[in-house]
């Protein structure tokens, strides 16, 4: 049997610093673990009672976790959650995917006026667009001044104007270049673009023209700007967007699955939402474990592969650099010993290579090393486990992340009463731990 732990490598998560969550797998069901920190104002401060982990429905074996913004359209995502678990009435879907679908159809079509406003798609699309124009206003105007650090006493402002010009004209080239190439987020296509143009194009030019100063913007730049702005809400994600995780069973399913989602509002009518595949599993005959962390995902990433992703980040830095300055140091001293630019040139490339070759070696054994000794060892543990024991796991390791926090000088994003579930295919969804001491019965899982 196999297992497996999420990622080597797993992305910082933007907007997700305020949450920590779990969910743990394997064929017996599901553990999941959700923390109750959340930041309330301007001035962001922290409180411990968010509620983050929801049964769908009772006698339903699926649980819901969410983190990120707390809702959509100012609707909480409990309601929303809740709403959906209604409307199922009873009803069993042979598998999760079918309730994950049946939710993304809630949310895009259901009797609820005030939820379904084309006022919520003006307001978000908007807003978006503000935000994006601040955030190249920024990156333009940071540029613009890094020119003025490094050139203003040396070159008249006219000779500076012309290097920002340049400078700016080539980030936002790249940018777009960028984009052209990236693809849309899966619902959306070239008829979305073309619907941003027509009916939003205009009022994004003016948004520009009133937010850059004449020294910041380029008339050129206009097409650029605009065109940047729509890809970006057809293609990426803002820090505003919600995660949403699903795990549990289908009627048909005799092992449990996980799959989450993000979602940030809509455009020309259509739910902005992708699933993320590194984040959606299935236990099966090849795969017999699983941890999953979510938003905050440092310290489950150290204790699972012994090392904390920042160092392991830092030492193949150092590695790369090192190797680099050998290279650059014994090229430079063999130079006098050889004949010509093409003798030399060859033996730099030989020793490039070789550099690269010890780096991809260490990489190789470095990752070995982690899963003989430290990711196998605990996967196989995982996947022996009776559920109860997995929600014992998953509460212990929000708990290290939790008390990591409270030791960092950092703001206290983690932490406060953990809210713990099991999910089995026999008894379903069972709390384990509840904020408010509130406690269910334990099945023998």
């Amino acid at each position: 049997m196999e297992k497996e732990v999420f990622p080597t490598i797993i992305k910082r998560l933007g907007g997700f610093r305020m949450t920590a969550e779990i969910v743990l797998m394997n064929p017996r069901g599901v553990a999941l673990a959700a923390d109750s920190a959340v930041a309330i104002g301007r001035e962001r401060k922290v409180y411990h009672s968010a509620k983050k982990l929801f049964e769908l429905a009772p006698h339903v074996p699926v649980g819901v976790m969410i983190y990120g913004v707390e809702s959509l359209f100012n609707v909480p995502w409990e309601t929303l959650i809740k709403m959906y678990g209604n409307e199922l009435n009873n009803q069993r879907f042979p598998t999760l995917k079918e309730y994950v679908q049946g939710f993304i159809r809630f949310l895009n079509d259901n009797e609820y006026e005030a939820f379904m406003s084309d006022v919520n798609e003006v307001n978000f699309i908007n807003r978006t667009v503000n935000e994006e124009i601040e955030r190249l206003y920024e990156k333009l105007l940071t540029i613009s001044r890094e020119l003025y650090g490094e050139y203003g006493e040396l070159h008249l402002q006219e000779e500076i104007q012309l290097l920002y010009v340049e400078h700016g004209g080539n980030f936002l080239k790249e940018s777009l270049r960028t984009l052209e190439e990236s693809k849309f987020i899966p619902v959306f296509d070239e008829e979305d673009f073309t619907f941003l143009l027509e009916n939003y194009g205009g009022e994004i030019e003016r948004l520009i023209e009133e937010k850059f100063e004449s020294h910041l913007f380029v008339g050129d730049w206009m097409e650029w700007i605009t065109h940047i702005v729509i890809l970006r809400l057809l293609k990426k994600f803002t820090d505003a967007k919600s995660g949403i995780v699903f795990t549990g069973f289908g009627e048909k399913e005799i092992y449990p699955s996980v799959i989450s989602f993000y979602v940030e509002g809509k455009i020309n009518g259509k739910l902005k939402y992708c699933l993320l595949r590194d984040r959606t599993k299935k236990i099966d005959h090849s795969l017999n474990s699983t941890i999953l962390p979510f938003a905050q995902t440092e310290m489950v990433h150290s204790f699972i592969r012994g090392i904390h992703r920042d160092i392991e980040g830092y030492t193949e830095y150092v590695l790369s650099k090192e190797l680099e300055n050998l290279t650059n140091n014994l090229v430079e001293k063999l130079a006098p010993s050889l004949r010509s630019e093409a003798d030399l040139g060859s033996v730099r490339n030989q020793v490039e290579e070789a550099a690269i070759d010890v780096y991809h070696t260490f990489i190789k054994h470095s990752n070995h090393y982690q899963e003989r000794y430290f990711i196998d060892p605990i996967m196989d543990v995982v996947g022996s486990l009776p559920v109860v024991e997995l929600a014992h796991m998953a509460e212990a390791l929000l708990n290290i992340a939790s008390y990591k926090m409270k030791m960092s000088p950092n703001l206290e994003t983690v932490g406060g009463p953990i809210d713990v579930a099991i999910i089995t295919k026999g008894d379903g969804f069972t709390w384990i731990k509840q904020k408010h001491g509130d406690r269910s019965g334990v099945p023998n899982g």
